[in-house]
């Protein structure tokens, strides 16, 4: 970065937040596409190219490609590299798995029916966790939606021409950006990436051109580790089912010794150059860190390595020169302010609505609570409920006796839900029928207190249709038999 450049930048984060649509940063956005030759063998889902037809077919059928499609359609997410999908099968692979037999030999067509269902299963979890994690979001700042694609960017804005704005790489910011431009002696960066078999790993000079990568060491390594079509490590595959016994297996087993000898080897040789290097970026899903960290004379550390912030592909040398290049690449997007502002404006009016409707709920909810702190329970009512659950027809009877207030013919009262059942409980003849033994206490209702057996509960049952034995349903017979006229006893009552 010019120096010049560099003293007029300012962090963004220190000025308003920004709301940007698609509409205002296209053409903004144009400026940083990377010009590519055109190929015509590929894969725009996963990102990938070919160099004959028979690979890109062969693309197609891999658990990978089937993933990234189900998880563009169903879970409207982005791809995800190899490392990463292998990564989310050794994760899950161990839950999905238990039902297979662990010594059970290999078939095409019967592996290929579990890893549609594994791929199934993997999108289904995926959506439920999605679903658990969305809620109303009301006090959340707002974001620029175009720049928060690029989480993984500082970004800075031109003091003079404030409609630039500058987006660099966060891992980068351990050192301000006037040290970084002023560096003069000899600076390297070390690359490491490895999964699914495939190491690339490189140790670059800087005082090279932006565009120019200029490799101080290099070497790739592929082996035979992954199991056809499946896409897993054939270690992961003996954690969670068991080691199997077939040659492929095997050979997959001794391939990984192999890698990881040979990856250590490696790393050992550097040694110098990785410990003089500026930054060490790594990127190792899995299981694949073991090979590279937590060993006896491990030249790597976890805690001063950082992870590669963006998708990657297939360890190999070009891709390790795209890493670098993306790395120290400064991202620029101008911004239209009069168009941002409008946006700005109107999305403030929503989540003032929204918060206005939020705090009327709140209201609501807080003036229902009141009012069932002030509606308090008759006690003489409180008393008759737990007397009739007693379940004494004769201490009953004397307590309705001796108070004329109580609520014998028709509905409870409300103030009685938090403490009672009364959607399958309404009236106090309910109650009676459903303990059972009650004959006398349901005909003294029914006959001088004017009970009404019509009355339905919400649970769509008559006092009739809850008594707990034959006793009690014969005395609602009775005085059927008692009182015809009264009641319609076999329409609305319900007895028979």
């Amino acid at each position: 970065i010019p120096l010049d450049l560099v003293h007029q930048l300012e962090p963004i984060e220190k000025v308003p937040e920004l709301v940007l649509t698609e509409q205002v940063t296209v053409n903004a956005l144009e400026r940083l596409e990377i010009q590519q030759e055109d190929i015509e063998l590929t894969c725009r889902t996963c990102q990938l190219s070919f160099t004959t037809r028979e690979d890109q077919r062969g693309h197609y059928k891999t658990d990978w490609h089937r993933y990234n499609i189900k998880r563009k359609l169903v879970l409207d997410a982005t791809p995800v590299s190899f490392e990463e999908f292998e990564k989310i099968l050794s994760d899950l692979t161990e839950s999905i798995s238990g039902s297979e037999d662990e010594d059970e030999e290999e078939d095409d067509d019967d592996d290929e029916k579990k890893e549609k269902d594994k791929i199934d299963t993997i999108v289904s979890k995926q959506q439920e966790q999605q679903q658990d994690v969305q809620e109303e979001i009301v006090d959340q700042p707002i974001i620029a939606s175009e720049l928060k694609k690029y989480s993984a960017l500082s970004w800075f804005r031109h003091k003079q021409k404030t409609s630039m704005h500058y987006g660099i790489y966060r891992h980068l910011m351990s050192f301000s950006l006037l040290e970084l431009c002023q560096k003069k002696n000899k600076r390297y960066w070390s690359i490491f990436m490895l999964g699914g078999g495939h190491f690339a790993g490189c140790v670059i000079d800087l005082n090279a051109s932006v565009l120019d990568v200029k490799f101080i060491e290099h070497k790739t390594i592929h082996r035979y580790t992954t199991r056809r079509k499946q896409g897993g490590a054939q270690s992961a595959n003996d954690n969670s089912r068991g080691k199997a016994n077939s040659a492929g297996a095997q050979i997959r087993r001794y391939n990984e010794q192999l890698l990881q000898q040979e990856v250590r080897q490696t790393l050992a040789q550097w040694k110098d150059k990785i410990q003089s290097s500026e930054f060490v970026f790594v990127h190792a899903p899995s299981a694949n860190r073991n090979i590279l960290f937590g060993y006896d004379g491990a030249v790597l550390n976890a805690e001063k390595t950082k992870s590669i912030p963006f998708v990657t592909q297939r360890p190999t040398l070009n891709e390790l020169k795209r890493v670098c290049v993306e790395l120290k690449t400064i991202k620029v997007v101008e911004i239209d302010e009069q168009a941002v502002e409008e946006q700005q404006r109107i999305m403030n009016e929503e989540r003032l609505k929204k918060q206005q409707s939020v705090n009327k709920k709140k209201l609501v909810q807080k003036n229902v609570q009141e009012k069932k702190t002030t509606e308090k329970v008759d006690p003489e009512i409180e008393k008759l409920m737990s007397i009739v659950k007693q379940n004494k027809t004769m201490v009953t009877l004397t307590y309705i006796k001796k108070h004329d207030n109580l609520p014998l013919s028709g509905l409870l009262p409300k103030e009685l839900e938090e403490d009672e059942d009364l959607r399958h409980y309404p009236t106090l003849l309910h109650l009676v029928a459903s303990l059972g033994g009650t004959g006398d206490l349901v005909s003294e209702l029914l006959i001088n207190y004017h009970a009404d057996p019509t009355i339905v509960s919400d649970a769509g049952k008559t006092a009739y249709e809850i008594c707990k034995d034959k006793e009690t349903r014969n005395a609602f017979r009775r005085c059927m038999s008692d009182l015809p006229d009264q009641w319609e006893w076999l329409e609305k009552a319900r007895v028979p």
